[in-house]
């Protein structure tokens, strides 16, 4: 899976990867999950991309339900972009195979669905 959005995202694209550092000011990370948890089930797609695209670097475990739930029953890029903010919060790669090769993204949501469904909002 890459990192795939419908609009490019070129200001995010181009801010130095330092900026997205997982050690970044508690501030940031506070902000994203509470703009997260506030707004991301009724904000429209576009947002909602960003929204995941932050959640793979700012995530924490309570955005888990919601991006699980996108991950199984959302448009196709918001699936993609979903898995890859469940494999950077739960540090656990489900997107590929024993051989490395890429799993479907029904098969890895299913299985995030599945490991993650002791997780509380």
């Amino acid at each position: 899976f890459v990192l795939h959005t419908q609009h490019g995202w070129p200001l995010l694209a181009a801010m130095p990867e330092s900026a997205f550092d997982a050690s970044s000011d508690i501030e940031q990370r506070d902000l994203v999950r509470a703009r997260f948890l506030a707004s991301y089930t009724t904000a429209p797609d576009w947002l909602r991309e960003l929204y995941l695209v932050l959640a793979g670097r700012f995530g924490s475990p309570e955005m888990i339900p919601e991006l699980v739930q996108t991950a199984r029953q959302g448009p196709e890029p918001l699936r993609v972009l979903a898995v890859n903010a469940l494999a950077a919060i739960t540090s656990w790669d489900a997107r590929f195979d024993e051989q490395g090769k890429p799993r479907s993204v029904t098969s890895v949501a299913a299985d995030y669905e599945r490991e993650c469904a002791h997780v509380e909002p």
